[in-house]
């Protein structure tokens, strides 16, 4: 069946289905009176449509992290029950905890492997510039002979991933090949807005920054 709303109400995409076997459920438009369709069946499908487009505004659903079918199913299922919550409340913080809960223990069992000396253990660096959204990290002190770098983690994830240990660090690596290695470090808590227009600008900002600073030193 082919199963679409209105906006594909057309004599040829109708025609074409019937030539290839297929049955079409297409909601006609308001000034037809020819075409037939099932009500029932339009309003599942746009039961369906809505359901995508709320589940889409989860980063993790809509980008697909997960390598398996079975964990991205667990997110969908997770994202489910949020938006069941939503509706049932406002007040999603004190009815539906778990995420936070799981948030909380996750960063605690990080605290615990930073005492037990499992800490990443980043290059040296010092802050050139601080915004409301991003604080821009230069490591070392000595100007690069190949240029400038500048490193932009995705907001989810943490700066020190590109800078674990020394032996698996990208920092390091563009450091020791010559390069000026700037990272930008996106600000959590109340001071950022989190608005993607203005963390683009907050980026702008960074670039004007190294470029001002050259290759000299700072």
């Amino acid at each position: 069946m082919l199963l679409v709303d209105r906006g594909y109400d057309a004599h040829w995409i109708g025609e074409l289905a019937r030539r290839q076997g297929v049955r079409a459920n297409i909601a006609p438009k308001r000034n037809r009176s020819t075409r037939s369709a099932s009500a029932r069946t339009c309003v599942a499908r746009n039961l369906v449509e809505r359901f995508v487009n709320k589940i889409k505004q989860c980063c993790r659903i809509a980008i697909r992290y997960d390598k398996l079918a079975a964990s991205y199913l667990a997110f969908v299922k997770l994202a489910s029950i949020r938006i069941c919550v939503l509706i049932e409340s406002t007040a999603w913080n004190s009815m539906f905890p778990m995420f936070f809960t799981s948030d909380v223990l996750r960063r605690s069992f990080g605290r615990l492997l930073d005492h037990a000396g499992l800490a990443p253990q980043e290059a040296a660096w010092h802050s050139v510039l601080k915004q409301s959204d991003l604080q821009l990290r230069r490591y070392g002190h000595d100007a690069g002979t190949a240029g400038a770098i500048l490193i932009v983690p995705a907001p989810i994830k943490r700066p020190y991933i590109f800078d674990l240990l020394p032996q698996v660090s990208v920092v390091r690596r563009l450091t020791e090949a010559g390069f000026s290695v700037y990272l930008s470090d996106w600000c959590e808590g109340e001071g950022a807005s989190g608005d993607l227009g203005a963390s683009v600008g907050s980026l702008g900002i960074a670039l004007e920054r190294i470029a001002a600073m050259g290759g000299h030193r700072s």
